[in-house]
C-alpha cells in the first residue's frame, strides 16, 4: 500500500512537471514570435521600460500621437527652443495657453463634415501660417494628410521654412493609404513628395513611402518617432 501510494505520487509529480515543461515551451515559442515582430517592425523603443509599460501593467489608453507630441515639445523647450503647438478649438478651453514654456494655440477650425470640414480646417491652418511663419524655423505637421498637404501647398510663401512630417501609422489604415484613397491624391502626392523630411517609426512604413515614389534620402526611421 505504501509503495503503491509513493509510486502514484511520483507519477503525479512527473505529470505536473511534464505539463509545466510543455507550458514553458509554448510560452517561449510565443515570446520568440513576439520578439521577432517587435524587431522586424522597428517598434522596440515604443515603450521605455520592460516588462512593465510606463511603470504599470496596463498603462492608461491615451492617444499615442498626443503623448509623443507632448514629450517632444517638452524636450525641445528644455533645450531652449521656442515651441508652439497648434490644435483644434475646443469648447471650454482657452484659445491661447502657455504651459511649461510651450505655447498652445487652439485656433484650428473644423466645421461640419466632408468638404466643409476640410476647407475650414485647412483654411484656418493656412491663415495662421501665412501670418506667423516668420517666427518659426521648422514646422512639423503630424500625419501625412490635410496638415501636411496645407504646408505643401503654401511652401512657396513660407520663406523656405523646413517642413518635417511625422507619419502617424502605416498599413491599410495608415497615412499613405488614407491619402491614396482621396480623389485628389494624384495632385496631392507630387506636392507632398517635395517636403523636407518624413519621420516613420518602422521599416514597413519606409517601404510604403518608397513604393509610392518618395525620396529615400528624405525618409528617417526613428522607432519612437522623436
Amino acid at each position: 500500500m505504501v509503495d503503491g501510494f509513493g509510486k502514484a505520487r511520483k507519477q503525479s509529480e512527473l505529470i505536473h512537471m511534464y505539463r509545466f515543461a510543455q507550458l514553458t515551451a509554448v510560452a517561449t515559442f510565443l515570446l520568440l514570435i513576439a520578439g521577432g515582430l517587435v524587431t522586424s517592425t522597428g517598434s522596440g523603443l515604443a515603450v521605455p521600460d520592460w516588462p512593465l509599460s510606463y511603470g504599470t501593467l496596463f498603462p492608461p489608453m491615451v492617444g499615442g500621437t498626443e503623448q509623443q507630441a507632448k514629450h517632444l515639445a517638452i524636450s525641445l523647450a528644455a533645450h531652449g527652443h521656442q515651441v508652439d503647438v497648434l490644435t483644434l478649438r475646443q469648447a471650454g478651453l482657452p484659445a491661447h495657453e502657455e504651459t511649461g514654456g510651450i505655447r498652445v494655440f487652439r485656433i484650428l477650425r473644423g466645421r461640419g463634415r466632408g468638404v466643409l470640414f476640410v476647407a475650414s480646417y485647412m483654411g484656418s491652418l493656412a491663415w495662421f501660417l501665412l501670418r506667423d511663419h516668420r517666427r518659426y524655423e521648422i514646422v512639423q505637421p503630424y500625419f501625412l494628410f490635410w496638415e501636411a498637404l496645407t504646408l505643401a501647398m503654401l511652401r512657396p510663401w513660407l520663406g523656405g521654412k523646413a517642413v518635417v512630417v511625422r507619419l502617424g501609422g502605416g498599413g491599410p489604415g495608415g497615412d499613405l493609404a488614407r491619402l491614396q484613397r482621396l480623389h485628389v491624391s494624384w495632385a496631392a502626392l507630387p506636392l507632398l513628395k517635395r517636403l523636407d523630411r518624413f519621420i516613420v517609426v518602422s521599416q514597413q512604413m519606409r517601404q510604403e513611402l518608397l513604393a509610392a515614389g518618395f525620396d529615400s534620402a528624405r525618409i528617417a526611421v526613428i522607432p519612437n518617432g522623436v
